[in-house]
């Protein structure tokens, strides 16, 4: 009995988890961010960067300190491997749909595996790469309506930037999954129920912080801070181990040009070009993160993939969750780590074309195409040694 290539290339997809969780346990690493939730009872921390995730984060960490006594660094891997698991595993569901040969399951499951992310250093950040995964999935497998939206609900609370994305998601397949409309008026308020569900817990303990208006003000102090830091001359004189952090002592950068802000409405009012200059100087630093993690380099083949998917839905779905990047430059600039919720869609849309094109159409297109997927596959593992020796990735 020979085994089909759906499961041949999900038991694949196990032993590459069970591999990354085996080097992920081996490491002694201190907590950051999202990790040290696991030390409070459903509270949101103090700290204003650890506040700037979601409840989902917070929720997870909770889960995790009840099951789990709290242990510095045994508690960090073991959050990691989860979120892992749950990044890799939901990668494995993603690229085995559209009845696609084995061949082409494994080559996108070594991709997503090799890109360094299953390794990041921050959970939250996969549990949105592994959420958007499951919506695609849920999406093109058609399951119920509910499970998708609780996977919908689940990615706009995450961090806060994933809220406009995950808002127009859910708005779109509401109405998409469904041709009458009652039901398309039942799948909105599926979707309003789960949301509210979700987020009165946390209006009620304190967990929506990061949409503080204060907070948003912080997050865009940190980021102007670190884009200005290096060409402040007060500083220039000094070691660079010696200047002012731009992350925790942003007031030292940001103060004496803006002043004391108290929501970005008056800040942008107040001062418009200097934001425009903030804007194009976080375009920048995001272009060159994105080309740090690898994604900028497969834009051409997804755009190119893009234009002739015959899949109407996932080519909405695809633009609305690339409309996150809006938000994300309007108050910071896009992080190297920020990219685990985008690199999985980039390459989905490639597989998705690859897949449902027949192989006797545009033929010269697919072999350019493969052969540079398999030649970024074997950058990323050139990539990726470090970082296994390591057990961990700290990009940004």
């Amino acid at each position: 009995m020979t085994i089909r290539p759906v499961y041949t290339a999900l038991i694949f997809t196990a032993v590459l988890i069970l591999l990354c969780a085996i080097r992920i346990a081996n490491t002694e690493i201190a907590p950051r961010m999202d990790q040290n939730f696991a030390r409070t009872t459903f509270q949101t921390p103090e700290n204003e960067r650890a506040s700037s995730s979601g409840p989902l984060p917070h929720w997870f960490a909770e889960v995790y300190n009840a099951i789990f006594d709290w242990d510095e660094t045994a508690s960090n891997a073991g959050m990691r491997i989860v979120a892992m698991v749950a990044f890799i595993g939901a990668g494995g569901l993603l690229f085995t749909t559209r009845s696609a040969p084995l061949r082409l399951s494994v080559l996108f499951i070594l991709l997503l595996v090799t890109s360094r992310y299953p390794f990041l250093w921050t959970s939250h950040e996969l549990l949105g790469g592994a959420l958007a995964m499951l919506i695609l999935w849920s999406m093109v497998r058609k399951l119920p309506f509910v499970i998708t939206a609780i996977f919908v609900v689940g990615f706009s609370l995450v961090k806060l930037d994933m809220i406009f994305s995950g808002a127009l998601i859910g708005l779109y397949l509401a109405f998409a999954s469904a041709e009458r409309g009652l039901l398309r008026l039942r799948n909105l308020a599926v979707l309003i129920v789960l949301l509210a569900a979700a987020a009165l817990p946390s209006m009620t303990q304190g967990n929506l912080s990061a949409l503080n208006s204060s907070r948003q003000v912080v997050s865009f102090a940190q980021h102007y801070s670190a884009l200005v830091a290096d060409h402040q001359v007060a500083f220039l004189p000094l070691p660079r181990r010696e200047r002012p952090d731009p992350w925790f002592n942003f007031g030292r950068y940001f103060n004496p040009i803006w002043g004391r802000q108290n929501n970005m409405i008056d800040l942008v009012r107040g001062d418009p070009y200097r934001y425009y200059d903030f804007l194009f100087l976080s375009l920048g630093r995001s272009i060159i993160n994105l080309s740090s993690s690898n994604v900028l380099w497969l834009f051409p083949l997804a755009g190119y993939g893009f234009l002739r998917l015959r899949d109407r839905k996932l080519k909405i779905v695809t633009l609305l969750f690339l409309l996150g990047f809006i938000p994300i430059q309007l108050i910071a600039f896009t992080h190297v780590r920020y990219v685990a919720r985008f690199y999985p869609l980039v390459l989905y849309v490639i597989y998705a074309y690859l897949v449902d094109r027949p192989e006797d159409e545009e033929r010269r297109a697919r072999r350019i195409m493969s052969g540079a997927l398999i030649a970024l596959l074997a950058y990323q593992i050139f990539e990726s040694l470090p970082v296994w020796s390591t057990g961990e990735w700290f990009p940004d």
